[in-house]
């Protein structure tokens, strides 16, 4: 199930990758882990949390299962997500600021890449602007700042002294573009403006220290100020509204598409789907177990008893289950040889083994949850009904190799019922609902269930559930109507804790002495290994 997160994000070392591209495949990422994730989410110094959970999650999967070798981003490639997303939002801030204003003879432009010619010092030959406008009170040429405000003031030192040659390298760029088509217009026309949002998404702070910007034609402003800065009043119109139509068609027609890429960025394959499996390795990394031996499902499976079903196939049965969930109802196939090292039949012949898998998959298909269930020619395909099979809603999660090494069938059964209620720390059942549950012939009396099978069960089960015991409920002359369970479950997934285990059954309130030390040869043989 894992193996389709191993490619979970493509590189730019491993294909060229737009700073857009790059941009739209993390928001869509966190997004699908944050269905709160908004613009102000975007622009916040927390803006890749979820991303950040996740690649911790992977990295520490690695530590539990290395054979897959999940794939574990850098902190440059998280920083530089980051600040691609804060920018981005800071961008999109700005147009909606830009798009308030009052002036119906304007045109916004985003991200906008216009030819333009360095120096010798300068390797590129396109000029990226962040927000353009063109309105009749000049054209307008924005680079935004996404930046952590401190103390509620922007010190402009703090940015690269570039920033100068940034601007004038815009203006100069937009001067090129309008002489290429012939439309002279004074270089004043042409303003260059530096938008600084403060990543906390507050509007009051004051900017310092921009003098130099200041001399050179340019201005720092906050995105509150915008408004007023760019309408100006009519009073000061610079252009008709056939000119702002015409110098926005050249702008259109001369901007070229953008090539900016760098080596950090990353594109994210995730989705919805794979939000099942990823719930499973964050289940293995709690329990420190691959996420080949949790079983995972709906709670709805505990209540069909496994009537016809031998241990080992149950063990078919439920290991088959544990590869079925999850897979958002999409058929699976799995071979003859790993069912048969998974499921522990006594006979090693390939037609038992075929028989044995026929059995399960006819029964599989009778419970109506399975939407295709069928085994021939070594291979078993199987889809789960899509109601049932993402992991939401009432969840039900233990260790197969737990289970498969319970040797006692209708302890299987019941160690399943008293994993499904763990969480209330008891189970009552009507003695009638237990029969069926656990699948009890017609022909076994109520005292041979109670005296043999259920206390057999609690034998085998009472390492893995603290103070597991059961008291019956009597009704008319002394019959068994109904039995309750009492007991804590800490979890069915790590088998690692043997100590804990051992203590479990010393601990026990109801078994005898000779009981418990039978359940530890039992564990002993079964669980030593494991």
């Amino acid at each position: 199930m894992t193996n389709n997160l191993t490619h979970w994000f493509t590189t730019g070392t491993e294909r060229t990758i737009p700073n857009e591209r790059a941009i739209q495949s993390a928001l869509k990422l966190e997004k699908l882990l944050n269905k709160n994730y908004d613009c102000l989410r975007q622009l916040s110094l927390s803006n890749v949390w979820e991303l950040r959970k996740l690649n911790e999650l992977f990295e520490q999967y690695n530590r539990v299962d290395s054979s897959l070798n999940m794939p574990i981003l850098t902190a440059k490639q998280l920083n530089n997500v980051s600040y691609l997303l804060a920018g981005a939002a800071g961008e999109q801030l700005v147009t909606q600021t830009i798009n308030k204003i009052r002036n119906s003879k304007k045109v916004i432009f985003h991200n906008v890449v216009l030819p333009y010619q360095y120096g010798r010092d300068w390797s590129r030959s396109d000029n990226q602007i962040d927000n353009l406008v063109v309105a009749d009170t000049g054209i307008f040429a924005l680079e935004v700042k996404a930046r952590s405000i401190d103390h509620g003031t922007f010190d402009f030192r703090a940015l690269s002294s570039k920033i100068n040659d940034q601007l004038a390298f815009h203006k100069e760029a937009i001067l090129d573009c309008l002489a290429d088509a012939k439309i002279d217009i004074p270089s004043t026309a042409v303003k260059t403006l530096l938008v600084i949002v403060d990543r906390t998404g507050a509007v009051d702070f004051e900017i310092i220290n921009q003098g130099q910007l200041l001399h050179s034609g340019s201005e720092a402003l906050k995105l509150n100020e915008l408004n007023l800065r760019i309408s100006n009043g009519e009073t000061n119109a610079l252009f008709t509204t056939e000119q702002v139509q015409q110098i926005a068609r050249v702008i259109r027609t001369g901007a070229v598409s953008d090539r900016r890429r760098y080596k950090d960025n990353v594109t994210f394959n995730l989705t919805s789907d794979d939000l099942e499996k990823i719930n499973q390795v964050s289940m293995a990394c709690r329990y420190h177990v691959p996420t080949d031996q949790i079983v995972t499902y709906h709670n709805h499976l505990n209540k069909i008893p496994l009537i016809g079903l031998s241990g080992p196939q149950q063990n078919a049965f439920w290991y088959i289950v544990g590869k079925a969930y999850g897979q958002g109802g999409s058929l699976i196939t799995l071979t003859k040889n790993e069912l048969k090292d998974a499921i522990f039949l006594p006979s090693k012949s390939p037609r038992s083994l075929d028989n044995n898998l026929v059995k399960v998959a006819a029964f599989m298909k009778e419970t109506g949850l399975f939407v295709k269930a069928e085994y021939s020619a070594g291979i078993m395909k199987v889809a789960v009904d899509k109601k049932l099979s993402r992991y939401n809603g009432d969840l039900c999660s233990w260790n197969y190799n737990l289970l498969r090494q319970i040797k006692y069938k209708w302890a299987k059964t019941l160690f399943r019922l008293l994993v499904s209620t763990a969480e209330y720390g008891s189970c009552r059942l009507s003695f009638q609902d237990l029969r069926y549950l656990l699948a009890i012939p017609a022909s076994y009396r109520n005292h041979k269930v109670a005296s043999e099978i259920i206390r057999k069960s609690v034998i085998y089960l009472a390492p893995f559930f603290t103070g597991l015991s059961y008291q019956f409920e009597r009704g008319k002359s002394n019959q068994i109507i109904g039995v309750a369970f009492t007991y804590q479950a800490h979890d069915m997934l790590n088998l690692e804790w043997k100590n804990r285990f051992l203590s479990n059954i010393e601990s026990n309130p109801i078994l005898t002495n000779e009981e418990k030390g039978l359940a530890r040869k039992i564990f002993d043989e079964n669980f030593s290994g494991s």
